[in-house]
C-alpha cells in the first residue's frame, strides 16, 4: 500500500509539473534574442519589469524585482549593465537594449544609493569605506562624483555613461542596438508622459519582434510599471525626473556643463544653469 502511494504521488507530481510551465504573458510570441545593457542607476528594474510584462522574460517574483538575486538570474541569458566587453560581442545574432538616463539624476541616485551597499550587496568592507567617505559635506561628495574623482564612492559606475556616448555616436552602423531613455519609459507617475511611455513600449515590442499587442494592452502595461513593489526604490528615491533641479548647486551645474556636455547633448537633455 505504501509503495503504491509513493508511485501515485510521483505520477501526480510529474504531470503537475508538466501541466504548469513557467507563466509567460505572451507564450506564443517569437521574441528576438536580446541582451540588456543598461547604465547603472538608469532604471534597470523598470526596463526588466516592462520586459516581464511583455512576456520577453520569464515570470519573476515581485519580491525579487529590487534585489541583487534578480540580476544574477538574468545575467546568464540576458546580461545586465552596459560593459566595455559589448564592443567585442556586438553581432547580428543579438539585439541590445541600452537604457540611458539624465546623468544629473543618475549622479544623485548613485549618491543616495551608495550607503545601502551593505543591504544590497552585503559587501561589508566596501560599505564601511563608503560610510566613512560620507562623513564630509554632501555637496562636495556630489561634486566629486560629477568630475569622476576616483576616490568618490560610485564614480566607477559613471564609466558606463561614456561607453553609451561612444556607442550612440556609432548607432547608424549598429542597427541591432536600441537606446531607451529612462524619462520616456517612467510614465506620468515619475514625472514623464503617458503617451511617450506607450510609444516607447511599442518601439520595444517592434524591436524585439514581440507578437502584436493592442494599444489597450500597451497602456495597461504602462500603468503597472512605476514602483508597485516593496523592493523598488530602496534608497527612498522615487524615480522622479528632474530631481537634480532641486538638489544640485550652481557649482554642480557648472561642473556638469564642462564634464558631461557631450552626453547631455547627444541624448537630447536640456542643458540648464541656475
Amino acid at each position: 500500500m505504501k509503495k503504491r502511494l509513493i508511485i501515485y504521488i510521483f505520477i501526480f507530481s510529474f504531470f503537475s509539473l508538466w501541466a504548469a510551465p513557467e507563466p509567460n504573458t505572451l507564450p506564443d510570441s517569437k521574441i528576438a534574442d536580446f541582451r540588456l545593457a543598461t547604465l547603472p542607476k538608469a532604471g534597470t528594474h523598470l526596463l526588466v519589469k516592462c520586459l516581464y510584462l511583455l512576456g520577453a522574460l520569464p515570470e519573476i517574483s515581485e519580491s525579487k524585482f529590487g534585489g541583487i538575486t534578480l540580476s544574477q538570474e538574468l545575467q546568464e541569458n540576458h546580461g545586465w549593465h552596459l560593459k566595455a566587453a559589448i564592443l567585442d560581442e556586438i553581432s547580428n545574432s543579438h539585439k541590445y537594449l541600452i537604457m540611458v538616463r539624465d546623468v544629473r539624476d543618475a549622479i544623485l541616485s548613485i549618491h543616495n544609493w551608495m550607503p545601502y551597499l551593505r543591504i544590497k550587496l552585503d559587501q561589508r568592507d566596501l560599505y564601511e569605506k563608503t560610510i566613512n567617505s560620507f562623513e564630509g559635506d554632501a555637496d562636495k561628495q556630489i561634486y566629486n562624483l560629477i568630475i569622476e574623482n576616483p576616490d568618490a564612492p560610485g564614480s566607477f559606475l559613471l564609466e558606463h555613461y561614456h561607453l553609451a556616448t561612444l556607442l550612440y555616436n556609432q548607432r547608424e552602423q549598429l542597427p541591432n542596438i536600441m537606446f531607451i531613455k529612462f524619462e520616456d519609459l517612467i510614465g506620468q507617475n515619475g514625472g514623464g508622459d503617458l503617451s511617450k511611455q506607450c510609444q516607447t513600449i511599442k518601439k520595444i515590442v517592434e524591436f524585439l519582434d514581440i507578437a502584436t499587442i493592442s494599444d489597450k494592452e500597451i497602456q495597461a502595461i504602462a500603468e503597472k510599471l512605476w514602483g508597485d513593489t516593496e523592493t523598488f526604490n530602496v534608497s527612498n528615491s522615487k524615480g522622479q525626473i528632474g530631481t537634480w533641479k532641486k538638489k544640485l548647486t550652481r557649482e554642480h551645474i557648472q561642473a556638469i556643463d564642462q564634464h558631461w556636455n557631450e552626453y547631455l547633448s547627444l541624448f537630447g537633455y536640456e542643458i540648464e544653469a541656475k
